[in-house]
């Protein structure tokens, strides 16, 4: 299993990216990638949670079955 962060936004500019592919621990499901994730164990800062949501940057995570070879 392998995993990936993709972001958009749209505001005054809008665009659209996606990270590195990155291996899952083994054994692990695509629920339990997204849930670690996007659950993280702390917070940000106000001032940046202002600006994400100003920007309308909305993220996501995606997953795949890694490739045998």
């Amino acid at each position: 299993m392998q995993y990936r962060v993709v972001w958009s936004a749209s505001s005054n500019i809008s665009f659209r990216g996606e990270g590195e592919w990155y291996d899952a621990e083994e054994g692990e499901t695509a629920e339990e990638v997204e849930d670690n994730l996007t659950k993280g164990s702390g917070g940000i800062g106000d001032g940046l949670e202002l600006v994400i949501s100003e920007t309308g940057l909305e993220w996501w995570v995606e997953t795949r079955e890694s490739d045998p070879s």
